[in-house]
């Protein structure tokens, strides 16, 4: 039997390179990357909120199915009696795949 190994988020870090300053930037969270809270929220002039973030709540619910979906793809993916199946996946798990990466490109 296998074990999952637990990894740290809080070390989970990415690096980007600037190209104007020719020069590394400092290390920083993974989860911080393309973040911003309230981004589909319609304001008014004076900061009032016009439409709600129907979207975000949207996109919301689907990156929780993405997270459910990830973990148990990790859990199959990483398993050595896997290593040699032609398909691990049941159709569940390949249709939600197919229907996440069709709306990544779109």
């Amino acid at each position: 039997m296998s074990k999952k190994k637990i990894v740290d988020n809080s070390k989970c870090t990415i690096y980007c390179y600037d190209l104007e300053k020719r020069k590394q930037s400092k290390a920083i969270p993974i989860k911080s990357v393309c973040y911003e809270k309230n981004l589909y929220e319609v304001l008014d002039n004076n900061g009032n909120v016009v439409l709600q973030n129907y979207i975000e709540k949207v996109f919301g619910k689907l990156e929780a199915e993405f997270s459910k979906y990830r973990n148990m793809l990790e859990r199959k993916a990483f398993l050595p009696e896997n290593y040699s199946s032609h398909m691990f996946l049941k159709h569940e798990e390949k249709a939600f795949w197919a229907t996440y990466i069709t709306l990544q490109l779109l």
